[in-house]
């Protein structure tokens, strides 16, 4: 019996933070495990070694545009192939036509400014793929920075020099963050517990151990953390 109906093509969504890395929902940790990926991608229609370097080994599934590479037994990134480069090697057959999310933003690879080198920089990078005689970007290469460091002054509280808006209720000044750090982008910089977790020194925080409660110190930050009064006038609406 002759199948007719080829099969649909998987969809693919990544979500990338400088913290975090998810695929189709599933967490993604350094290094990158290449099981994890052909339980997500399926078994790659490539498997190529380099000729001179027979550590390395390129990974290509033709149907969703996607490489990985590998060096030592460990994936060290993933390629999304977004059109056509004459000399890109071991290219897949079709382009990547998942959808790929930075900070929570919809990618689109076209509207990047040409002078962008790295879209998004932190333990996570996406960085694009721009041979010399190309126009434009032809791929994005996501990869991990296991030295990334965090500024030391990141989320030290500086004195404001203006007013500010006093709260009686946490939970209410929780819901302005909500709108001015990461709706509006006008409180910088934006809190991330993980990157504080990693950032704060005077104990080891557990995430295992106090995963079910707030992390004192977090909140303390949050609670101190000072809001300018001239930011008031841009709360209009609060769902």
């Amino acid at each position: 019996m002759i199948n007719i109906f080829s099969k649909k093509d998987k969809n693919i969504c990544i979500y990338c933070t400088q913290q975090d890395l998810e695929i189709n929902g599933v967490s993604i940790e350094y290094p990158i495990q290449l099981n994890k990926l052909k339980r997500l991608f399926g078994k790659p229609n490539q498997v190529v070694t380099d000729e001179k370097y027979t550590f390395k080994k390129t990974y290509v599934w033709d149907s969703l545009g996607i490489k990985a590479l590998e060096s030592l037994g460990s994936i060290h990134s993933i390629q999304c192939i977004y059109s056509n480069s004459k000399k890109l090697k071991n290219a897949p057959k079709k382009l990547f036509k998942g959808t790929l999310f930075l900070n929570n933003k919809f990618f689109v690879i076209d509207e990047q400014k040409p002078i962008e080198k790295t879209y998004l920089q932190g333990f996570w990078n996406v960085g694009k793929l721009q041979l010399p005689d190309d126009n434009k970007a032809f791929a994005v290469n996501i990869w991990y920075n296991k030295y990334f460091k965090i500024p030391e002054d990141k989320y030290k509280i500086k004195p404001l020099n203006e007013p500010e808006i006093n709260f009686t209720d946490f939970n209410f000044k929780l819901c302005i963050l909500q709108i001015l750090m990461y709706e509006r982008e006008l409180l910088l910089p934006k809190f991330d517990i993980y990157e504080f977790i990693r950032w704060y020194k005077k104990r080891l925080i557990n995430t295992e151990e106090e995963r079910f409660e707030p992390i004192p110190e977090a909140l303390d930050y949050l609670k101190k953390l000072p809001i300018p009064m001239r930011f008031a006038g841009e709360i209009t609406e609060i769902y």
